[in-house]
């Protein structure tokens, strides 16, 4: 697993947040939190289930695998004219994952990676989801937890190879259920627990692409 100092991270985060201060605050106020099948009640937009909708359509999606990595993969696919949108695999509990935990050195995950790469640590990170994360830790069902997410819009990806130009992104924060956590269950092995996690699993895939529909995305990475 790769590691990159805490600071060194903080600031190329610092700089490019510094550089597009109008793009963060907007990505700051239009961005939305989504839940379904919740406890909490306020503060969120809940999002229909639509698989009809998807089985209607006469069209089939075009699915590409690319050896690319997820900001690499931005400054190819959201330069085609369509609307984008890259899926954070997120920590339920910490914006950024260990950007925001880990006070020494950092460990490069794909959200580790994709905030160190753009302006999107600065938009989950900011107060305004801090109750999310707060209520995520309360709520941990077993390392499952619910479907939640944020939709960021206008979330900036510089190009660092010409460091000239830049893409913008939207970007779906969603962890998918901790298995690790789920583990510690005495139970977790049980035919009843293993449904139960495909289950959710299954939820959390649709989850996501309800969100993806809503806010009418084209081109999902």
């Amino acid at each position: 697993m790769a590691y990159v100092d805490r600071a060194e991270a903080m600031e190329m985060i610092d700089g490019t947040a510094s550089k597009f201060k109008e793009e963060v605050q907007i990505s700051i106020n239009s961005s939305k939190t989504y839940r379904r099948d919740t406890l909490k009640t306020d503060g969120f937009e809940e999002v229909t289930v639509v698989d009809k909708e998807f089985q209607s359509f006469s069209v089939h999606p075009k699915i590409e695998i690319v050896p690319l990595t997820s900001d690499a993969a931005i400054q190819v696919y959201a330069n085609q004219g369509l609307k984008t949108a890259l899926l954070n695999f997120a920590s339920f509990c910490n914006p950024g994952g260990s950007v925001s935990r880990h006070k020494g050195r950092v460990h490069i995950a794909q959200e580790e990676s994709v905030c160190i790469a753009s302006t999107l640590f600065k938009s989950i990170g900011n107060e305004k989801f801090k109750e999310d994360y707060e209520y995520n830790i309360k709520h941990t069902n077993k390392g499952l937890y619910e479907d939640w997410a944020i939709y960021s819009p206008n979330i900036v990806f510089p190009n660092y190879i010409d460091k000239k130009t830049y893409r913008i992104c939207d970007v779906i924060t969603c962890a998918a259920p901790d298995y690790r956590e789920s583990k510690k269950a005495k139970d977790y092995l049980t035919e009843k627990r293993i449904s139960e996690y495909r289950n959710i699993v299954f939820n959390r895939i649709r989850f996501v692409l309800d969100i993806l529909s809503h806010n009418h995305v084209e081109c999902p990475i």
